[in-house]
């Protein structure tokens, strides 16, 4: 576990998930967290359609507030 992760470089994170996973909200709400100070988009993208709920749920809106309005912030389940 790491108290403190700085990411000065990342401007951009994809998450591709083939299953329905918890992992990856709470991997986003961490890199909410992070001293990412040129992240500029976040994609995830679920082929799952069992995720559908939870991308169109208030998780997915809380989420978003997370993050700074400059940071795109995108969900898709195809």
């Amino acid at each position: 576990m790491v108290d403190v992760m700085t990411l000065t470089s990342l401007e951009e994170v994809i998450i591709c998930s083939h299953s329905k996973s918890y992992g990856e909200l709470e991997f986003v709400q961490k890199l909410s967290k992070c001293n990412a100070t040129s992240l500029k988009k976040l994609v995830t993208v679920h082929d799952n359609e069992r995720f559908r709920v939870h991308v169109e749920s208030n998780e997915v809106t809380e989420i978003r507030t997370l993050y700074p309005p400059n940071v795109k912030v995108e969900f898709y389940v195809i």
